[in-house]
């Protein structure tokens, strides 16, 4: 939303920019005694270019109030006036200073939130693999891959993303050995047969490369040994 609101911005900036540059274009091509025939030629009056044609030529007493008194005769066929314009085109510029200055405040707050855990809080996915203590205990990368795993079976298995987390939480809380009571036995090592035949699909052949098992498991390594630690920490002493 924010990237939009600058973007319509700066649209609209470029079509105030463009104008100013027909009003000096205009003027500049436009002989003195042209003025009256060029002006009622213009068709309906952009307030940018009207408000930027005066900016130009007020310095210029003669030319200046000739094209002013111009104007006002056009405009009076747009049923409204110089003064109108004027305060509308300076209004919508005060009003853009302020939208694109509080747009460009909030990206600056944006870029200091923590975009990994917003994305962890938002993942239903995630909401269920915490379950397994272990998982929690992970660095992000290890538990971004995890989700991606997540992700590439519940297209192979033709199930939500949700599901197969939930499968894969179940069947580690349900097994009898420490290996197969951790998720990620059930999300990239052997024990992805289960759910294949939790899903009803027929089980074929690994897709996934030894690097995958080089980074789980040395996030699991880590993970383990921070659960180790926290359980070898007697409950109710303090620090030596």
């Amino acid at each position: 939303a924010l990237i939009e609101k600058i973007r319509h911005v700066c649209v609209l900036l470029e079509t105030t920019h463009k104008q100013w540059r027909q009003a000096e274009f205009f003027l500049d091509r436009t002989k003195p005694e042209k003025l009256k025939e060029k002006i009622y030629a213009l068709g309906k009056l952009h307030p940018a270019f009207a408000e930027h044609l005066l900016e130009v030529i007020r310095h210029n007493e003669l030319a200046g109030k000739q094209v002013r008194d111009l104007l006002a005769e056009k405009l009076l066929e747009q049923d409204t006036t110089l003064e109108k314009l004027v305060h509308s085109e300076h209004q919508a510029k005060a009003a853009q200073s302020t939208s694109m200055g509080n747009a460009v405040s909030s990206l600056k707050g944006a870029s200091t939130l923590d975009w990994n855990r917003i994305f962890e809080q938002l993942s239903l996915a995630d909401h269920i693999l915490r379950a397994d203590a272990v998982y929690g205990e992970m660095d992000f990368s290890s538990r971004n891959h995890y989700r991606l795993r997540v992700q590439v079976l519940a297209k192979k298995l033709g199930i939500s993303e949700t599901r197969v987390a939930k499968m894969a939480i179940e069947s580690a809380q349900a097994a009898a050995g420490d290996c197969q009571r951790h998720c990620g036995y059930y999300l990239l090592d052997q024990g992805r047969q289960v759910l294949y035949e939790k899903a009803g699909v027929r089980y074929g052949k690994s897709s996934f490369s030894s690097s995958d098992y080089i980074l789980i498991l040395a996030g699991l390594s880590l993970a383990l040994a921070a659960v180790a630690g926290v359980a070898a920490y007697p409950l109710g002493t303090g620090w030596a």
